[in-house]
């Protein structure tokens, strides 16, 4: 029976990463700040940069779509036509440009 790449890899048989979910360790004092080019390992990269904004942004959907549906309830009688006018607004200055 054979295993699929990513089977193999999660199970610490990957032969290009040497078995292990990074290659390098998630966090080194001497890449980061005790270097004249300070920079962030791959590991870190690849992790925590790639999973916080989704994250971040997971937390605050819920505040985000109730303040919409608080704004779309209470909005005036106008508001469409306002909208619509502001377009037209932003075109006409957009072409005198």
């Amino acid at each position: 029976m054979r295993m699929s790449a990513v089977a193999a890899s999660m199970a610490g048989n990957d032969s290009d990463e040497g078995g292990t979910f990074c290659p390098d360790p998630l966090w080194d004092r001497n890449v980061t700040w005790d270097t004249d080019d300070p920079n962030l390992t791959e590991c870190f990269r690849n992790t925590v940069l790639a999973a916080v904004p989704p994250v971040v942004l997971a937390l605050h959907l819920p505040f985000y779509a109730a303040d919409l549906r608080r704004r779309w309830q209470s909005r005036s009688l106008f508001a469409e036509e306002e909208a619509a006018g502001g377009c037209l607004h932003w075109i006409r200055c957009v072409q005198r440009a």
